[in-house]
């Protein structure tokens, strides 16, 4: 392929190709008057479809050319020569591109004969104002990249990008579900075990927890779950808390009821070791968590249907459950307490497992088995729910923006943690409206 040497004397700042992708997304250039490097008149019909695979960025583009109506392919670079640099011309899936778009045109390119390959030089009409205001706020910011603008945004934007972070942040949270039932063969009475058990290990102690669940098929746990007490007996004793003296009573009767089941169903319990008793709070002791755990899976005959198809009150009654009333009293096996202490999960705690297993469950639930009802059922929980306190809720309501309810939240943990933490402005929803309100304000100048 011959190629001819081209100089764009403007000294352009240097962006990165996939902001040059959101150029032509989202139109942030002066789309009347558009030309060829030969001159050809450019009218943009459609820009495509965004291609994020192997093959040209934008499949299926409507571009008239002159009076030709063309359907076809573009492909975008920063120079024209990147077109060589990437092997474009050895590949077939390059033979339909119809338009060459880039920010240097420093070389001609061609499909099979000069001349074939229209190209649109950019750096004529791009708004070069959207890339200054992107720049400026990465420069200097305090909590997030947009926050000295923020108050701009119109509240149809919140609006549109709501649901899509919610599905996008359940999406992204269900794929450790999805390897659960490829390793139970499809158990959904095992997995929903599991996650409920590292839903109840909150933050201290949920590895500790889940390891537990995994140690004990939930088979062995149904047969004897109108049992409280060889429930209890089961998770205490695979959890490596049993092992000690006996102190009183209850404990013995415990030890004894885990001494057959632990024989009958040949169980190894795990080491005391693993669990977090330090800096917690006396209602996050995983004691105390288990004895609540063992109440809940106590009262659920099918715990997986339970979590996957009860209402909303029901369930939250269900898991909020009240532990053995020996907890009331006793802070460890044999040591009681200065002051009784309530032993149900309690409304913030259960809210917690309501948006963090429940509705992931049921989500994951609905995409396994292309359920559109239970995912959809997925999102209304968490609608029902109040929105999570904690320091990003924090930092969106100081900004302006109005927390209704849990999906609120998880919409809003979803923004900062993918898009603002990381200066994704430019793929953020918020971000993108804010940025193209820059097209509607200013015309393109060269920078």
């Amino acid at each position: 392929m011959e190629t001819s040497t081209k100089h764009t004397p403007e000294r352009l700042p240097i962006v990165s190709e996939k902001f040059l992708h959101h150029v032509w997304k989202f139109g942030w250039f002066t789309s009347s008057h558009l030309h060829s490097d030969s001159g050809q008149k450019i009218e943009i019909m459609h820009p495509g479809v965004h291609n994020h695979n192997a093959g040209p960025d934008f499949m299926n583009a409507r571009i008239r050319i002159d009076e030709t109506l063309w359907w076809g392919n573009v492909e975008i670079h920063i120079r024209a020569s990147d077109w060589l640099r990437h092997q474009h011309h050895d590949d077939e899936n390059y033979k339909n591109v119809i338009l060459h778009v880039v920010l240097h045109n420093d070389a001609s390119i061609y499909l099979h004969t000069p001349g074939d390959l229209p190209v649109l030089d950019l750096s004529k009409c791009l708004n070069w104002d959207v890339w200054k205001a992107h720049q400026k706020w990465l420069e200097n910011y305090g909590w997030i990249p947009c926050e000295s603008v923020l108050h701009h945004a119109d509240p149809s934007y919140w609006f549109m990008a709501h649901d899509r972070l919610v599905i996008e942040r359940l999406h992204e949270r269900i794929d450790g579900i999805f390897e659960l039932l490829e390793q139970t063969n499809g158990d959904w009475s095992q997995v929903a075990f599991i996650e409920l058990s590292k839903g109840f290990g909150f933050k201290s102690n949920s590895l500790a927890m889940e390891m537990l669940a995994r140690s004990i098929p939930y088979s062995i746990v149904s047969r004897h779950s109108s049992d409280l007490l060889q429930i209890e007996a089961l998770l205490f004793g695979q959890a490596g808390m049993l092992q000690s003296e006996k102190t009183d009573d209850y404990e013995s009767r415990l030890q004894q009821e885990y001494s057959v089941l632990r024989a009958k169903y040949g169980l190894n319990p795990l080491s005391e070791n693993i669990w977090n008793y330090g800096k917690v709070r006396p209602s996050n002791n995983p004691i105390i968590r288990l004895a609540q755990l063992a109440g809940v899976v106590s009262k659920a005959q099918h715990l997986a249907s339970s979590l996957l198809h009860l209402e909303q009150p029901a369930l939250m009654k269900l898991l909020n459950s009240e532990a053995h009333p020996y907890w009331k009293i006793h802070k460890q096996f044999g040591v009681p307490r200065k002051k009784e202490m309530c032993t149900s999960m309690g409304n913030g705690s259960t809210e917690s497992l309501m948006i963090n297993v429940v509705a992931r469950l049921r989500f994951a639930h609905g995409k396994y088995n292309s359920n559109l009802y239970m995912m959809n059922d997925a999102m209304t929980l968490l609608q029902g729910l109040p929105p999570e306190q904690n320091s990003v809720t924090y930092h969106w309501n100081k900004l302006g923006v109005q927390i209704e309810h849990a999906a609120d939240s998880q919409a809003l943990l979803q923004l900062y943690s993918v898009y603002c933490t990381q200066e994704k402005c430019i793929e953020c929803p918020i971000g993108i409206k804010l940025l193209q309100s820059k097209t509607h304000e200013t015309h393109s100048q060269p920078a």
